[in-house]
């Protein structure tokens, strides 16, 4: 960051990366909000820890729940807000501001609730159900659709998203992406 004072006072973010310049942007910001723009704000930073990420457990639905203890109150309500853009663009928006940049979603199976296979067409789940009976009216390809756009939403800010599924026995981790 840099506060030139000809002609005028300008502030100046120049980053590594667009993610730095980001940063740096919202760094400006956070000055300014606090301290007005009588400040000179020069500075030079970088992260001391380059993956800053969140873990999260997901449920994407009922049949296809979460890492851990499915049936605990936070899964059970948090399902039909997975299933909601706002929910994502606020999260995301709210971890840019705190200079997160990776996610990590925990669940124990979600392709049946991402993914769509011609030789197994009944596997996709339909709809979205909630603990409660509760039901979203929602195809597979609207499921996908929406997966792309949780993800591209990530990807504009340089977030990383990962998927961590749990099968009975082995934890593995897929760095997902669809062509967005």
């Amino acid at each position: 960051m840099r506060t030139t004072e000809k002609p005028q006072k300008s502030y100046w973010v120049i980053g590594g990366d667009a993610n730095g310049s980001m940063y740096g942007g919202l760094q400006i910001a956070e000055n300014i909000q606090s301290h007005g723009f009588k400040d000179t704000y020069s500075s030079e930073e970088a992260p001391a820890i380059l993956r800053r990420g969140i873990k999260l457990n997901l449920p994407f639905d009922k049949e296809s729940g979460t890492y851990g203890k499915s049936k605990a109150s936070g899964a059970r309500n948090s399902i039909l807000n997975v299933w909601d853009m706002s929910f994502w663009t606020t999260w995301f928006d709210e971890m840019a501001r705190n200079r997160y940049n990776v996610i990590s979603i925990w669940s124990n199976h979600p392709f049946t609730s991402m993914i769509k296979m011609a030789d197994y067409p009944t596997v996709a789940i339909q709809n979205v159900t909630h603990f409660d009976g509760e039901t979203k009216s929602m195809s597979i390809d609207e499921k996908i659709e929406f997966m792309k756009n949780v993800m591209a939403y990530a990807k504009a800010p340089g977030f990383d998203f990962y998927l961590i599924i749990n099968p009975a026995i082995n934890i593995l981790a897929y760095n997902l992406h669809y062509d967005v």
